[in-house]
């Protein structure tokens, strides 16, 4: 191979990456971040990965779903996210998170309509999972915040929520 062709091939990917895919995370979702450590004291978390999943992204992992193993209908859920967000974060193990570790973090959030749909305590696993309900008819946010050992995950999803959920039902049903 050329030396010329080498170098469009170069170009051609990272300008797909540019354009497709996102290496970091939004603003909204860094503002949320800091304000769970600002809560927990934290000043100087540990970052582990921080990543943005581009539309492209779920767009192509749809794709493959679709002509992959039908074990589960992952190609609906895809089909209604548009991004989500992920951070993942090492913390200070001297430190211990309780549950009112995010007290004012969820008053605040509370203001800007986010509601707490699940608060899960397990010994020193925590969980919670929040809708954006600014629109009430329309699911166009979930926040998940886990703690588990001395770890945190953060994940935003966006996109056409309710659809998922009313999809997900209609083709796996409730079972109590």
């Amino acid at each position: 191979m050329n030396k010329k062709k080498a170098i469009k091939i170069v170009l051609l990917l990272a300008f797909s990456f540019l354009l497709f895919g996102c290496w970091g995370v939004d603003g909204e979702f860094k503002h949320m971040r800091n304000e769970i450590f600002d809560e927990m004291n934290y000043k100087d978390f540990d970052r582990e990965l921080e990543y943005s999943v581009s539309g492209f992204e779920i767009l192509l992992a749809s794709k493959l779903a679709k002509i992959s193993d039908r074990t589960f209908d992952l190609e609906i859920l895809l089909d209604k996210i548009s991004n989500a967000q992920i951070g993942i974060y090492n913390l200070n193990e001297n430190e211990k998170i309780t549950l009112n570790s995010f007290t004012s973090f969820e008053e605040r959030i509370r203001q800007r309509n986010w509601v707490k749909l699940v608060k899960s305590c397990d010994g020193e696993e925590l969980c919670f999972v929040y809708v954006n309900m600014k629109n009430p008819d329309r699911i166009k946010d979930i926040l998940v915040l886990s703690v588990e050992n001395e770890q945190m995950v953060i994940v935003q999803v966006h996109g056409r929520l309710e659809e998922l959920v009313e999809q997900l039902i209609k083709k796996r049903g409730i079972k109590v």
